[in-house]
């Protein structure tokens, strides 16, 4: 039986025009901002007008920095709302080389030296351990035709052979495409119940949006544009 991801939720997401029907939701947890439920909107409903949050009370929620409450907020806009459909790309596991796992392993290793999101060093790495800690893909492998779309972002795309990417380390093989992250927060990460948002680059929250969007941050300049 599929997991129910709406258990917990203490954020409500409804149309200003059908204030009986929640259309969506999340579990708020610290550090999770305004503007970090502004981007999550956007994300989730294509809006083909202006639109404003307003919080039950009929308070205008205003795109800054203050903490998320918990509550009911209501989409009001002149346009339509209409739920984001695009699939969302399921990790299914790899199946890359051998020899460039264990070289993107190491190189994501060294340079983070712990998990990125939670802070904690692996400190018997000098001795060779690196147990609890996962080397892993922001952009899953099994995906990479998606990275190299003409329909895409150009500035992600690798105007060179599969072959050639993999064999010299560069776009979405490149190490810049990976994270050093504890074991159990790397389920977390697979399952898409943590992500990355790259306009945010200091804070850290969790949640279980649907579909699902979370914000990560806290990695400084670890994660450059792919070459």
């Amino acid at each position: 039986m599929p997991e129910d991801r709406s258990l917990g939720r203490n954020v409500h997401i409804y149309s200003a025009n059908d204030t009986s029907t929640v259309i969506g939701g999340l579990r708020r947890t610290n550090g999770m901002t305004n503007a970090n439920f502004y981007s999550m909107v956007e994300i989730t409903y294509i809006l083909d007008k202006d639109y404003k949050l307003r919080y039950e009370g009929g308070t205008i929620v205003k795109r800054d920095d203050n903490p998320l409450q918990p509550g009911k907020y209501f989409i009001g806009t002149a346009g339509s709302i209409i739920t984001n459909n695009e699939p969302w790309l399921v990790r299914t596991g790899e199946g890359r080389p051998k020899i460039y796992t264990t070289t993107f392993r190491d190189a994501v290793r060294k340079r983070d030296g712990g998990c990125v999101m939670t802070g904690y060093r692996a400190l018997n790495a000098a001795h060779g351990s690196w147990t609890g800690f996962c080397a892993t893909r922001i952009f899953p492998l099994e995906y990479a035709e998606h990275w190299v779309d003409p329909g895409d972002d150009p500035s992600i795309t690798t105007p060179i052979s599969r072959k050639s990417a993999l064999r010299r380390g560069i776009g979405v093989y490149s190490v810049q495409n990976g994270l050093l992250l504890r074991t159990d927060i790397r389920q977390r990460f697979e399952r898409y119940l943590v992500s990355i948002n790259s306009d945010v680059s200091s804070q850290v929250c969790s949640s279980e949006f649907q579909p699902l969007i979370i914000f990560l941050g806290q990695l400084q300049d670890r994660l450059l544009p792919a070459r």
